[in-house]
């Protein structure tokens, strides 16, 4: 087993990268469920007021979701920036065989020990570009601070 970084913003985006399925799936489920009943028309308009399914639905796809709840009870601040990091950095490891793989281990099916097929000084360094890169990623949404 890999011991845990020291790193106390690494340690933040792996526990959210870890849990992107939970996450993904809270989104989902808030941006189509019920709740959010809009109305068109009326206060003022020369027009009555009327439901509107498919502007209610409009608004909740449009507006960023400042916070979801897990099911185990883990409040996530800002998902969908989180959900857009996990894509970004997922992308940006597509280009090396090498990140794609430790990525894929890692964050998407949860190996946290080093691949046998790979050796620890060239897992270590590629994971520490992984690292630095999801940093990046969460310091332009404006998730982390770095300095």
């Amino acid at each position: 087993m890999q011991r845990a970084s020291g790193d106390s913003i690494v340690n933040l985006i792996e526990q959210i990268f870890w849990k992107r399925e939970k996450i993904w799936m809270a989104v989902y489920e808030r941006k189509n469920g019920t709740g959010i009943c809009t109305f068109t028309g009326g206060e003022g308009s020369g027009h009555c007021r009327v439901p509107d399914p498919t502007a209610a639905q409009a608004i909740k796809n449009a507006i960023e979701l400042e916070t979801v709840t897990l099911e185990d009870g883990h409040r996530i601040l800002w998902p969908e920036r989180w959900l857009r990091v996990f894509d970004a950095v997922k992308n940006f490891c597509e280009v090396d065989p090498v990140d794609r793989e430790i990525f894929s281990r890692r964050y998407q099916r949860g190996e946290r020990h080093v691949p046998v097929t790979i050796e620890q000084s060239v897992y270590s360094r590629h994971l520490l570009k992984i690292r630095n890169h999801a940093k990046m990623c969460a310091a332009q949404e404006q998730l982390v601070r770095i300095f």
